[in-house]
């Protein structure tokens, strides 16, 4: 059951459609999973205000280029599967943001794991289900 968050500049409510459907049907594409998956997909945009950042000492309200982070929760990634997902999402998002290809490296994609005794949904762990 993948859990996305997404950190961002605040972004409008149609680029966040976007992002969201896109970004869930690659998700599950790449993860191998079932579509019925699709469901089970969230996204969690959490967006700042410029002078909410700073990067290299810069307020980005100040002119200072955004850094964007993907956080992707799941179990059992493998590392061959991090990196082409990483390689992956940052092209994704990099599109969807309309970036540059030398603003590539400012998206960050971090992978969380967690085993199924450490996430229950409704009360039960996901490794009894």
């Amino acid at each position: 059951m993948p859990y996305l968050r997404i950190y961002t500049p605040e972004l409008s409510v149609d680029l966040k459609r976007r992002i969201a459907s896109e970004l869930t049907e690659h998700i599950v594409s790449s993860l191998d999973l079932p579509e019925e998956y699709s469901h089970h997909t969230t996204i969690h945009f959490i967006s700042f205000k410029p002078e909410d950042m700073a990067v290299a000492g810069k307020l980005v309200a100040d002119g200072e280029q955004p850094h964007y982070q993907v956080e992707i929760y799941d179990r059992y990634l493998m590392p061959a599967k991090k990196e082409t997902m990483a390689r992956e999402v940052t092209a994704l998002m990099g599109r969807l943001l309309e970036l540059s290809k030398d603003q590539l490296p400012n998206i960050y994609v971090a992978f969380r794991e967690y085993a199924g005794t450490e996430l229950a949904i409704g009360g039960i762990f996901l490794n009894q289900t």
